[in-house]
């Protein structure tokens, strides 16, 4: 036993093994993260208003506009380049401190009038109190990109653990104290100032103040697609944020904020931190590529889609009993977003794959396509159905880009979509048969604590149950991929 946990912790190997490694630390780190997230909303919901979390929000919607058009995508160039990438670092840390710097300033500067805006005047203090947690990402260790590039990612989860754990303790014992929104910024300024040590206790290389021009602008020819994207992504993920404060209210947003965080527990995009430093090193062979691809599909369905569904069937019960009747509202939109991360698992599949092979400006494209949709349906979708509506507008628009990015890659990579559909179908009918056997078990359980674990515990085991029906009889093979992917790790 001893030897196969030295075999397993190994960072020798191949990239298969590597992957494999690298995907188990990033969903280790996602449980430990959303472990903290989910105890966190539990707590803070009971103390702090919803008016609070709104106006966390607005101060939030003003960081991701400046973070969204300022985006280099100088870290996926690094990773995406096959050879050595330290030269490039040096330059890559001055351009991440000016970065910085020049977005603390903007935020301190324009945070009056974003308040303004959402016609709440106490979220500019916050707002510019947040830029320094802006200014201290700026002097994060450029080295710790190699994390990812190296596939290194027990060492990105031990970085990452620090700065959630710290800032848990932080948030929640200023909660304690304030019992307002100020422990949020705290938690989030204490978080940041962790990290920034962490990165160089964890990575050994100190950058230097050596600008190289010719290299920057190598890097920023890769990262400009992933700019344009990152830019349609703000519009994506905020839009609905910035529509429901400005004209629903800054109550409306604190629940439509609540129901975001807990809905995003469901989302596999971290994950595309192995998937896409591991295609990038088998990016000559678009065989193995496929190959590679459905297995993808194969895990992350296995894992997050059953994750979604059964927070879509006990979203309200979870909400009463846990967060309190007062958050009730939030329990439409936090199924509709659920539902739109399990449809985002199959981005997070394929978005790497075509980054890896160099084809950002495809993802692009596609995300304006999504942003058209999603813009066009917004504003109406809010006016008839509130927060439920912006909900839907996300679900939709999803669906669109889903569909437009995976069909494309099936395409270029060369995949039968006989054996996708497989892989997609296969799982997908297994969470919806748990959902009804839930929704089912809800007849004879309480609306009470008892009541709720035992809805959990027959969510879980008629999953495993229908698994062990489709591996055994529609040939599934879910079970002996686990098993050839734990054989990888200790071979």
């Amino acid at each position: 036993m001893k030897n196969l946990i030295k075999k397993f912790f190994s960072r020798e190997g191949s990239i298969s093994k590597k992957t494999i490694q690298g995907t188990f630390w990033l969903f280790a780190f996602r449980i430990v993260d959303q472990f903290f997230s989910f105890i966190q909303a539990i707590i803070l919901a009971h103390i702090i208003s919803p008016e609070d979390f709104g106006l966390f929000g607005v101060a939030f919607i003003a960081v991701s506009v400046l973070e969204s058009f300022s985006q280099t995508g100088i870290d996926q160039a690094i990773i995406q380049k096959k050879d050595s990438a330290e030269s490039y670092l040096d330059t890559a840390w001055i351009i991440q401190i000016a970065r910085g710097i020049i977005l603390a300033t903007i935020l301190i500067l324009i945070a009056p009038f974003v308040a303004s805006v959402f016609n709440a005047p106490q979220a500019a203090l916050i707002a510019q109190f947040v830029a320094l947690s802006i200014l201290i990402q700026g002097f994060v260790n450029i080295g710790i990109i190699y994390f990812g590039k190296d596939l290194e990612f027990d060492r990105y989860f031990i970085y990452q653990l620090f700065g959630t754990a710290i800032e848990f303790i932080a948030v929640v014992s200023a909660a304690l104290v304030f019992r307002n929104v100020w422990a949020l910024v705290i938690g989030l300024i204490v978080g940041n100032l962790v990290r920034l040590v962490a990165s160089y206790a964890l990575h050994s290389y100190r950058p230097h103040f050596k600008f190289d021009y010719k290299k920057a602008k190598e890097m920023f020819n890769f990262g400009k697609w992933i700019f344009w994207s990152n830019v349609l992504n703000f519009f994506l993920l905020q839009a609905d944020s910035i529509f429901v404060g400005r004209f629903l209210g800054v109550l409306s947003l604190g629940f439509y904020q609540v129901g975001y965080k807990i809905s995003s527990i469901t989302s596999a995009s971290i994950v595309s931190g192995a998937i896409f430093p591991a295609y990038s090193k088998i990016q000559h062979d678009i065989k193995k590529m496929a190959g590679a691809y459905l297995k993808t599909i194969k895990f992350l369905l296995f894992i997050f889609a059953p994750i979604s569904s059964g927070i879509i069937v006990i979203a309200s019960e979870f909400t009463f009993l846990f967060l309190g009747r007062q958050w009730l509202p939030a329990v439409t939109p936090m199924r509709l977003l659920c539902l739109a991360g399990l449809v985002s698992i199959f981005d997070a599949a394929s978005s790497p794959v075509l980054k890896a092979l160099g084809q950002p400006k495809i993802q692009t494209k596609y995300s304006a396509v999504q942003l058209a949709v999603f813009l066009i349906l917004l504003y109406p979708l809010i006016k008839m159905w509130g927060i439920s509506g912006a909900a839907l507008a996300v679900l939709t628009s999803a669906v669109v880009y889903v569909s437009c990015i995976a069909i494309t890659t099936i395409s270029i990579i060369k995949c039968r979509w006989f054996d996708f559909l497989k892989e997609t179908f296969i799982p997908l009918a297994n969470c919806a048969f748990m959902v009804l056997f839930v929704s089912f078990m809800k007849n004879f359980v309480g609306n009470n604590f008892a009541g709720f674990f035992i809805l959990v515990i027959s969510g879980i085991a008629s999953y495993f149950f229908f698994v062990f029906i489709s591996d055994k009889f529609l040939n599934y093979k879910i079970y002996s991929a686990i098993k050839e992917s734990f054989l990888v790790l200790v071979a």
